[in-house]
This record gives C-alpha cells, structure tokens and sequence, in this order.
C-alpha cells in the first residue's frame, strides 16, 4: 500500500526490488532528501519513524577509529533513507494514516 500510494509524492524514491527475489517488507524505508524534516514531523505527530541505519563510524564506540570515507555510500544512506511504521499488526487504517501525514508533508 505504502509503494502504490506514495510513487510520485515529493522526492521520495523507492528500493528496486530483484525481480528472483520476493521480499517480506518487513521494514519499509524509502529514500528523500528531506528526511530530516520529515522525520520530525512524522514523529510530531506520533508516528514513530527512524533513520534507516546508523553507520558504524557514528557509533560512539567507534568514533575514534579510521573510517573510509570514499564512495561515502552509508552516510548517504543515513542522510536519505527514513523507515516508517511497518509491522505485522499495522493496520489498513494505521498505514493510511501514516500515508495521509506524509502526503500532507509534501504540499506544505
């Protein structure tokens, strides 16, 4: 529902998906240059989103050791990429929520 009802909103960019693969969805991210911002107000208004990934070398146990950074693909990632609320137990009408609030997002 996410994919069919958010292709064409705003910026935002999904995974392709290997046509040998069939994938269980089990965390629904999608790429934005916005996703600070969006982050911030999906989680105003309590729904509860998330970066998709820290990379290692912002953890703080990590901070102090050397870090690659060429091809710098996982703080892009970082930067981009948000997962909203996908679970077993998400509701039609809990994902329509979520899709109106971030539809609501990109006209203001």
């Amino acid at each position: 529902l996410y994919k069919k009802e958010l292709e064409g909103v705003g910026d935002i960019k999904f995974q392709i998906n290997d046509s040998n693969s069939n994938p269980n969805c089990w965390l629904f991210t999608f790429r934005t240059k916005k996703m600070r911002e969006l982050l911030n107000y999906l989680n105003s208004k309590q729904i509860q989103s998330r970066p998709f990934w820290t990379p290692m070398n912002k953890l703080p146990m990590y901070k102090d050791l050397i870090y690659i950074n060429e091809n710098d693909i996982s703080n892009k990632i970082f930067k981009e990429c948000i997962s909203i609320p996908s679970s077993s137990n998400l509701t039609i009408f809990d994902q329509n929520k979520v899709i109106v609030e971030i539809k609501k997002f990109y006209k203001s």
